[in-house]
């Protein structure tokens, strides 16, 4: 049997998903005040009320189907950003503490929503959206955030925002029409076809700064970091790499010399 790197890859990766290689557990950022580590503690009961019951993983043959059609064969593989993980990646992009002033968040692939409603609710931004392709998967988002906003247990959001949006969309349709600073994409399994269109999409986007689980080629973005944030299908274990992009900025010459 001829074994092909895209199988090596998705081998790989199951692997390591799966918990059978040892790894040290992966831990958010601590929080800096006894009140924080309270109001953190009030956000994921809040949000794991509203969210009871409803779960991602439901979407249909067909909208798996729509899904790899456009990711790739193993695109509508399932799993989420845990509530310390999330944290994780809101503090690599910089929103989790002093955001900047005009910060607007975006989860491209937003699954049941749960991280665009922590992120609504844990971070200074103007705005917190999701775009998920499966009707499901939105359907779930849209039912979730409608059960936050009646618990009266619910700690007050950080966002400006009146409410999370969640958009039922392809996000490479969707990039444009964003008026976001800040993004995050669960792109784990993306194939390389995708991975380019994702970067193509970025490059004429208002983004400046992605969280992402897989490189992707850009004309105008670099990598500048990384580090590992828990995932639904390893919270207990060493977690999943998350790479941050970051736009390049302008230089003094442009690019007289590229």
């Amino acid at each position: 049997m001829r074994v092909d790197a895209m199988t090596t890859a998705v081998a790989v990766a199951s692997l390591a998903a799966s918990g059978l290689v040892p790894q040290a557990p992966v831990a958010p950022p601590a929080p800096r005040t006894p009140a924080e580590m309270l109001r953190r503690e009030a956000i994921d009961g809040a949000v794991e009320r509203a969210w009871r019951g409803l779960d991602g993983h439901r979407a249909t043959p067909e909208e798996e189907a729509a899904i790899d059609d456009i990711a790739g064969e193993f695109g509508n593989t399932y799993g989420e950003v845990v509530a310390g993980g999330a944290r994780t990646v809101f503090d690599m992009l910089g929103l989790l503490h002093d955001a900047p002033a005009d910060a607007a968040f975006a989860d491209l692939g937003s699954g049941a929503g749960r991280m665009v409603a922590q992120c609504w609710l844990e971070c200074n931004v103007q705005a917190s959206t999701g775009i998920e392709l499966s009707r499901t998967r939105h359907d779930c988002a849209v039912e979730g955030l409608a059960r936050l906003l009646v618990d009266d247990d619910a700690p007050a959001a950080l966002s400006t925002a009146a409410v999370p949006e969640f958009v039922h969309g392809d996000i490479l349709a969707a990039l444009p029409e964003l008026e976001v600073s800040h993004a995050y994409v669960a792109s784990l399994l993306f194939d390389d076809c995708m991975l380019g269109k994702l970067g193509q999409a970025l490059d004429k986007s208002t983004v400046t700064d992605i969280a992402t689980l897989s490189d992707f080629p850009s004309e105008n973005f670099e990598r500048i970091g990384k580090r590992r944030a828990a995932m639904s299908w390893n919270a207990a274990g060493g977690g999943t790499d998350v790479f941050l992009y970051q736009r390049r900025r302008p230089t003094l010459f442009g690019n007289i010399f590229r």
